[in-house]
């Protein structure tokens, strides 16, 4: 209801509209070797070849007329969070990277994503952007730098967003 009568008041503008989420994945790096026939219930030795270290996609969504997905972050496992890793470079356009010792986000790398410029950054003009997430705890304490770049925070349901993290300090 609030969302709606935001909308319908003219306090939210459609085109400052965003939502960030996260999600965890593990890449299968599978060697070409048969694992299992097809119809099998199970794969022997998968975790030998799925690579077994997970990573996180942190996505951010414009809403508006020129809605689309924004610059994504992803968060490697490194259990030393070294950066960068191995001397891969991160200065590519529309991509940016970190690492964390769990691979997934954390309060500090949540403050690191802010101040990412491909990720969020400043705003290029003077009004607010409004920014949506759920309420997974890495994202809490992060109102002050918001505020800094121009970004009001907006936190959904609980019942909708606690669920889904998995975050892990």
């Amino acid at each position: 209801g609030r969302l709606k009568r935001a909308f319908l008041t003219g306090e939210f503008d459609e085109n400052r509209q965003y939502n960030m989420d996260e999600t965890h994945f593990v890449v299968d790096q599978d060697n070409g070797k048969t694992l299992g026939f097809r119809g099998d219930k199970s794969v022997k030795y998968c975790d030998v070849v799925s690579g077994g270290e997970g990573m996180t996609l942190v996505v951010l969504v414009r809403g508006g007329r020129d809605a689309r997905v924004l610059s994504p972050m992803l968060i490697f496992t490194n259990t030393s969070s070294s950066y960068p890793i191995r001397g891969l470079s991160d200065t590519i356009s529309g991509v940016s990277y970190i690492s964390a010792p769990s691979g997934f986000l954390n309060r500090g790398l949540m403050r690191e994503w802010f101040n990412e410029p491909r990720s969020w950054g400043p705003s290029l003009d003077l009004s607010t952007r409004h920014l949506w997430m759920d309420n997974c705890s890495a994202h809490n304490d992060c109102t002050s730098i918001a505020e800094t770049l121009r970004t009001k925070i907006h936190f959904l349901p609980s019942k909708i967003g606690r669920a889904s993290c998995r975050e892990r300090v």
